[in-house]
C-alpha cells in the first residue's frame, strides 16, 4: 500500500494501521514523498471498507475512512 501526504517521515517514526485487527501491517519503506508498507490480509478478513490510520512520533494523526476496501 503507498500513502502520500505532509509529515510522513522514516526519521521520526510514522506508523500505519488498519481497523479490524485481522489485517497485519509491517515494512515501512519511503522513497518519493511516499510511505510504502506491506499489508497481509488473511482469506478470513470480514469484508468491507476499513479506516488507515499514521500516526507520526509526535502523535499527529491522518485518518482515512474507508481508505481501504477488502473484497
Amino acid at each position: 500500500m503507498g500513502l502520500i501526504g505532509t509529515g510522513l517521515s522514516l526519521a521520526n517514526g510514522s506508523t500505519v494501521t488498519v481497523s479490524g485487527g485481522d489485517i497485519t501491517v509491517s515494512s515501512a519503506a519511503f522513497g518519493g514523498g511516499a510511505m510504502f508498507v506491506e499489508i497481509v490480509v488473511p482469506a478470513s478478513a470480514t469484508l468491507g471498507p476499513r479506516t488507515v490510520t499514521v500516526t507520526n512520533a509526535n502523535l499527529d494523526t491522518s485518518v482515512l475512512s474507508g481508505g481501504l476496501i477488502v473484497k
